[in-house]
């Protein structure tokens, strides 16, 4: 457990790593309230106000992104090792969406039956689209 009064940016980040990985460990979707209540849990020093604006720095520096599927009122977060996000969305039937939203707040809604393939050769390009 960190036991410091003003973690750095690098330090919130693995306090925030941490506690999507032990929400996701109890089968739950680790969204901001979650994140939020495990972490006042294990360092109630940290407040609501710096765990919410500590999120949303993450997700603008690339180490999260946020999911919502269809029908869910809640965005979820989704950690990021080396550029890829460490979960899969699978879809239960055809009919079923989910949108990432990248830090640019550029959103891709992708089903099993998109056509991904020229927006990945883009990114591998570093190109965006137009």
């Amino acid at each position: 457990m960190i036991v410091d009064s003003h973690p750095s940016d690098d330090d919130f980040v693995k306090i925030i790593v941490e506690a999507i990985r032990k929400i996701k460990s109890h089968k739950q979707k680790p969204d901001k309230d979650r994140i939020c209540t495990y972490i006042q849990q294990q360092r109630p020093h940290i407040t609501k106000d710096t765990v919410f604006r500590e999120l949303g720095n993450a997700v603008v520096n690339g180490h999260l992104l946020t999911t919502q599927t269809r029908g869910a009122d809640k965005m979820t977060y989704v950690e990021v090792l080396n550029g890829t996000p460490t979960t899969k969305a699978h879809s239960s039937s055809q009919s079923d969406s989910i949108t990432l939203i990248s830090s640019s707040d550029t959103k891709i809604i992708v089903s099993d039956r998109s056509d991904i393939s020229k927006l990945m050769v883009q990114a591998v390009r570093g190109r965006s689209s137009n």
